[in-house]
């Protein structure tokens, strides 16, 4: 058996707990609109492994991973 770890990024909160369910990481960099969205229907957002509002701001070494 090999084992995998896999990192999910993700711009969909369908997409976010799919990876979840899956047992992925997932770094979340969400679409405007979908939050905005969820808002305004009173639904929950998905509990991603970290949220962040664009990909600049991913910061590899929380994962283990080198620096750019």
């Amino acid at each position: 058996m090999v084992l995998m770890q896999v990192l999910v990024f993700e711009d969909a909160p369908n997409g976010v707990e799919g990876a979840l369910a899956a047992g992925m990481q997932v770094v979340w960099v969400p679409d405007p609109n979908c939050v905005k969205a969820i808002a305004r229907t009173g639904g929950s957002a998905p509990q991603p492994t970290i949220t962040i509002s664009s990909l600049q701001e991913f910061d590899p070494r929380l994962f283990g991973l080198p620096a750019f």
